[in-house]
Formats: structure tokens, sequence, C-alpha cells
């Protein structure tokens, strides 16, 4: 999966004062809260004020553990309008990702959750994202 976008709101948003967020649904994640099929796989969100990437899942069971990165200097807040890509792989037991083409090794992510179903992409706070399949 490829995104490209022109930067991030810099500024505090109404949720997400704190930097912005990707997700990777499985069911009805647009109604998480009400429906007990919606699975947030993977949760990437970038939080240039406090320096780190908080990566997580939330199944049936809850939130997994958070793992926190640091964050990477195309997504420091002073680059907050400079355009970044973000390349992600879903592998038989990780997601691997590269930001500007360089591989983001401290980013893996174990895979959890149940991918037989369609999958969906949300976007917060992220200007003018551009989403396209990398063919491998």
């Amino acid at each position: 999966l490829r995104i490209e976008a022109d930067g991030f709101n810099g500024k505090d948003g109404p949720i997400a004062s704190w930097g912005w967020y990707l997700n990777v649904w499985t069911g009805d994640g647009r109604h998480w809260t009400k429906k007990n099929d919606a699975y947030r796989l993977l949760h990437l969100n970038p939080r240039p004020r406090g320096g780190s990437v908080a990566m997580n899942h939330c199944l049936n069971t809850g939130w997994g553990p958070q793992k926190d990165v640091l964050v990477p200097k195309a997504w420091k807040l002073a680059n907050s309008a400079k355009p970044f890509v973000l390349e992600m792989e879903l592998g038989s037991n990780a997601w691997s990702m590269r930001l500007n083409g360089e591989l983001q090794a401290d980013m893996a992510y174990e895979r959890k959750g149940d991918f037989s179903r369609p999958l969906v992409l949300q976007l917060y706070d992220v200007t003018n994202p551009r989403v396209s399949l990398k063919i491998v």
C-alpha cells in the first residue's frame, strides 16, 4: 500500500492535537464502538509533539500492547507541511514500512487479527492523501 501526502496537520485538531493517524479496519470501522465485528488491525499514530509513533491494534479482546518508536525526521512537527510517501507491506507475520524510500525497521509491527475479510483504510489529518496499491 502506498500513501503519498502533502504533509499532515501541524496544528491542534479537534480530536488529534497530538498528531495524525492511520487505521486499517476489518468490519464496520465507522461504528467500532457499537459493533462487535469491527477490528482495528493496525493503528499507526505519529505524535510529533511527543517525539514518538504509537502503534497498536484493537481486536474483540481490546487494545493490544502499544509499541512506541521514535518519530522519523519526515514526521517531525517542523516538517508537517512537507510531502511524504509511506509504503506499507503486509507480510505473512508482520507489517513493514518505508518512509520516503527508507526502511523503518523499528516500525515493523506484528500481524494480528483476521485479514480474510475486506479491509478499510482510514486516514485522519493527512494533507491531500493519494492512496495506491504497490505492485510487488
